[in-house]
């Protein structure tokens, strides 16, 4: 979202953007399968955490590869119908937006035999259990499953950490009691910044 945006205005368009899919997916059992919440990135967090505690440019979405089309549907009644091409696209990681501030950074995994899901290519991907995506919160008062605590943490951690990180990651740590990685200093020592 451009910054010229205030927090509430984002809050409230991607609040009405996961209400538009979380109706069209109680209308359609192949949309509820898919899109059963599953935000991530700093909206999974701030979903974990129950509030928005920061400005954020984009709502990741995990879902399954196989809904692709559903998905595409969805997007497009919401508004989000346009690829926005972003350095590092994949076939299975790219973003949709719709054309002014909204944008959804979509990542798709296959489910496995064993239980398990994969995200990535074949030659660079890997599986991770499906508890990774079984978090369960709230994004402008719509409950969602996404992220859970555990992985959020994760998944923000194992490159060099950006401003977002270092707010995401100690929250996380302190309201789920995971312990912080190193390099990241609790939640009280730092202030907000930063989009994503």
């Amino acid at each position: 979202m451009r910054k010229d945006h205030t927090a509430e205005a984002a809050a409230a368009a991607i609040g009405k953007t996961v209400r538009t899919l979380t109706g069209a997916a109680a209308r359609d059992s192949e949309l509820r399968a898919a899109l059963d919440g599953e935000p991530g990135g700093g909206w999974g967090v701030d979903a974990l955490l129950g509030k928005q505690t920061r400005e954020h440019s984009d709502l990741d979405v995990w879902a399954p590869a196989a809904h692709l089309e559903p998905l595409f549907v969805a997007f497009a009644e919401a508004g989000v119908d346009r690829i926005f091409p972003w350095p590092g696209d994949r076939p299975w990681n790219f973003v949709l937006h719709d054309g002014v501030r909204l944008r959804i950074d979509l990542h798709l995994y296959e489910p496995l035999a064993d239980g398990s899901l994969h995200y990535g290519s074949v030659v660079d991907g890997g599986p991770f259990p499906a508890e990774a995506l079984a978090g369960h919160g709230s994004i402008a008062g719509t409950a969602v499953r996404c992220e859970s605590a555990e992985w959020a943490v994760r998944w923000h951690t194992g490159y060099p950490a950006r401003d977002v990180d270092r707010h995401d990651v100690p929250l996380l740590c302190q309201k789920f009691a995971i312990p912080l990685p190193e390099g990241f200093v609790p939640a009280d020592e730092h202030s907000p910044s930063g989009t994503a």
